[in-house]
């Protein structure tokens, strides 16, 4: 049961600051989707913090092998543009594989932070 509380004080947590960044990014009127806003700041406060709670870290566990569906809506979106938009495709996929790429980076970084 206790580990049901964490897990849904994780998932709380999670959504606050889902909804913090989208508050912040229009008060803002940043060009930045709310849910990136987000999530620099939960990695801030998890930096701040010193370390990942035990219910975070299962949640992030359980989600993190689902993380290649968040490419879905960027494709969909990219297919649903215009004529305009599509006529530069090149730097379209130029910016979506750099933006992943920065991401992997950051990641590996992260991961392997304090390790020889």
């Amino acid at each position: 049961m206790k580990q049901f509380f964490s897990i849904l004080i994780a998932l709380a947590t999670l959504v606050a600051f889902l909804l913090l960044g989208r508050q912040i990014s229009a008060a803002i009127g940043w060009a930045v989707p709310g849910a990136v806003v987000g999530m620099l700041l939960l990695v801030a406060s998890l930096v701040v913090l010193g370390h990942v709670p035990k219910g975070l870290a299962l949640v992030a566990d359980k989600a993190l092998p689902h993380l290649a569906l968040l490419f879905i809506p960027p494709v969909l979106a990219i297919s649903q543009v215009n004529a305009l938009t599509m006529s530069h495709w090149v730097w379209v996929v130029l910016w979506l594989l750099m933006s992943w790429l920065v991401s992997l980076f950051v990641v590996a970084k992260l991961l392997n932070r304090g390790k020889p």
